[in-house]
């Protein structure tokens, strides 16, 4: 978690792929949001919903195919804060 909290604390914005569960993406997420870093909530359009990791996230992806996924971070990545 350390580590974890290291790189975020360098990186321009954390994205939370959340279609497998994983223990301690919310946590990532809550730290990154406390720095000021923009989240990315991304997640296949088949896998569980999270509310909480979607409720603290600035941008939404939910897409069905990498084709729809790179469309839509396309146009989210010129919106996000710098």
């Amino acid at each position: 978690m350390q580590q974890a909290m290291n790189d975020i604390d360098k990186c321009a914005m954390l994205i939370a792929e959340t279609s497998d569960k994983a223990i301690g993406i919310g946590i990532e997420a809550g730290y990154a949001k406390a720095k000021g870093k923009p989240v990315i909530y991304l997640r296949s359009s088949t896998a569980d919903h999270s509310t909480t990791l979607s409720g603290i996230s600035d941008f939404h992806i939910v897409y069905t195919d990498v084709n729809d996924l790179e469309r839509q971070f396309r146009d989210i990545i010129p919106r996000i804060p710098r």
